[in-house]
C-alpha cells in the first residue's frame, strides 16, 4: 500500500491532524467524542506501507485490516466508520 494513499484514506475520516515527528490523526465524531486515533512514520524515501503496519494502523483505529483496505481503496469512509464504531446517532 502506498503511504500517500494510506494517508489519503485516514483523511476520509476527518481527523484532526498533528505534525511533528509522527503523522497522529485523532478522529472525532460529530458531536465531538474521541472514537480512534492513528499515526505513522517512516524513513524519507519510503513509498510502501508494509502489513504489519497496516495492522496497526487499523488496531489503533479499531477497525479490520478489510475496513482499513476499502477505506483506503475508496470504498469506505467516514460515514461507515461512525456506524463500524458505533457513532452513527451522534446527531450525525
Amino acid at each position: 500500500m502506498k503511504i500517500r494513499d494510506v494517508d489519503t484514506g485516514i483523511k476520509k475520516l476527518n481527523p484532526l491532524p498533528k505534525e511533528g515527528d509522527h503523522k497522529v490523526y485523532r478522529v472525532l465524531c460529530p458531536v465531538g467524542h474521541y472514537i480512534g486515533q492513528t499515526h505513522h512514520s517512516h524513513k524519507p524515501g519510503t513509498t510502501e506501507v508494509g502489513p504489519a503496519l497496516v495492522g496497526a494502523m487499523a488496531t489503533q483505529l479499531h477497525i479490520d485490516r478489510t475496513f482499513f483496505r476499502d477505506m483506503v481503496g475508496c470504498t469506505k469512509g467516514y460515514d461507515e466508520y461512525l456506524a463500524m464504531r458505533g457513532h452513527d446517532a451522534c446527531g450525525h
